[in-house]
């Protein structure tokens, strides 16, 4: 458990968890640039010009942008790689999580909006620990 060899007197945690599934919005901006990722690398490793596609004009410096992805593939793909995914894990991960103790909620990072600090996660189970003598962590 967490709190094993933390902090004395504390009982073991038990845990159990599940993923938030991030809003309606973010899951298709996520998607989004799934598939836009994927085209990029595809357009890149194949040369094949976006603006040729498109029937469209460049200006000279999105002109001198392809170039360098074209000169530079390896290092173009892996930025488009990282970059997005990067994007990708920002739309789709909630990164949140909940607190309950004997099933009931003691913190939320929803609600709260920020990740608690060990000292305020002890400080919270201690006032709850003295009401309760036998507790069960989620």
């Amino acid at each position: 458990g967490l709190f094993q060899g933390h902090q004395p007197g504390l009982p073991r945690a038990a845990h159990r968890g599940q993923q938030l599934p991030p809003t309606t919005v973010n899951k298709y901006l996520g998607n989004l640039v799934f598939y836009l990722k994927l085209l990029a690398l595809v357009l890149i490793v194949s040369g094949t010009s976006p603006f040729r596609l498109l029937n469209a004009e460049p200006s000279q410096s999105w002109n001198r942008a392809w170039t360098w992805t074209q000169q530079n593939k390896i290092f173009s793909c892996l930025m488009a790689f990282f970059v997005c995914n990067m994007l990708e894990t920002h739309f789709l991960s909630t990164g949140a999580f909940e607190i309950s103790l004997n099933d009931v909620p003691v913190w939320s990072k929803l609600q709260s909006g920020y990740v608690l600090n060990l000292q305020e996660l002890l400080q919270i189970l201690d006032s709850h620990l003295k009401m309760n003598q036998e507790p069960v962590f989620t």
